[in-house]
């Protein structure tokens, strides 16, 4: 293959497209997007991957191996030392991380693997065009391909998804004859939203509930309408993720109703909870509140 061909010239072009710093750019991007649709996890885990290119620089720096002879020596894909293979460090990591979070929202098995299945295609795909181009040594690749690993766990880990994953597989839910739950949380209190919405409609809908009401407050309305809305509304129960202050007022107005109300932590320190005996994880309070008890505080809480 050489550079004026068509193949050496889509392997070029696609090895520019694969570049670190252009998947630097993509990781940053979809920070800054997560960041923006509150979903704290997903962004936390982007800004610790992206570190992963600086560290490859510095590794490859100090390692300092030559690249193998190539006719697309002169490409700018193709610069500096050889070890670890840039490409297959920022390509695994982005995509290691990207496929695992998609895979934390909780869709089925088959989505899930077909996620997994694209993911190693594109890795695969970025090594194969190095190693056609002469530009990598196989160990390069394998290099890289470990630091990504190494440096995407890392992210996940830091983020907090790695235990999340984890209690997800512990727990499997109980089919169980419900009804209908209303959810009504302070979205300021919660680190990541979309996913916490994700997780509580699939907790529900594993545990035969309907799919459940969402009622946001707002900062004139820690939570009196939406409550007053959700009874309107004929829920069986209700589910409250935020402060004290959100849970005191659901509490209130839920006071001889007959409703039970959950207490969910959703990644607060609600003290109310604490004295409650509420679990503080949230996978347990989500447990609790789907099957819990009554007790005597005012209003039925689980």
């Amino acid at each position: 293959m050489t550079p004026r061909s068509i193949p050496g010239q889509a392997a070029e072009a696609f090895a520019l497209v694969s570049h670190p710093y252009a998947v630097l750019a993509v990781t940053l991007a979809l920070a800054l997007r997560s960041w923006k649709q509150r979903q704290r996890r997903l962004t936390l885990a982007l800004v610790v991957a992206a570190l992963g290119v600086p560290l490859w620089e510095l590794q490859r720096a100090l390692v300092g191996r030559p690249r193998p002879a190539s006719v697309f020596a002169d490409s700018v894909s193709a610069t500096g030392s050889a070890f670890p293979a840039g490409h297959m460090v920022a390509t695994t990591i982005l995509t290691w991380v990207v496929v695992t979070l998609a895979n934390v929202q909780r869709t089925s098995s088959r989505s899930q693997w077909k996620r997994r299945v694209l993911g190693t295609f594109l890795v695969g795909c970025v090594g194969t065009d190095q190693w056609a181009m002469g530009a990598q040594h196989g160990t390069d690749l394998i290099g890289g391909v470990l630091l990504g690993v190494t440096v995407a766990s890392g992210a996940l880990w830091a983020s907090g998804v790695e235990a999340t994953t984890r209690a997800w597989r512990l727990h499997e839910l109980p089919p169980e004859a419900a009804g209908r739950a209303a959810v009504i949380y302070n979205p300021t209190k919660i680190l990541d939203l979309d996913l916490f919405r994700r997780r509580v409609a699939f907790a529900m809908a594993r545990s035969g509930w309907d799919s459940p009401l969402w009622l946001e407050t707002h900062r004139d309305d820690p939570g009196r309408e939406m409550t007053r809305y959700a009874l309107a509304q004929g829920v069986d129960r209700v589910l409250v993720a935020g402060g004290d202050g959100t849970a005191r007022t659901v509490c209130a107005e839920l006071s001889g109703s007959g409703v039970p109300v959950a207490l969910i932590p959703a990644g607060t320190g609600n003290l109310l909870g604490r004295n409650l005996g509420i679990p503080l994880d949230e996978d347990a309070a989500l447990r609790r509140g789907r099957t819990g008890r009554t007790a005597r505080h005012g209003a039925a809480v689980s």
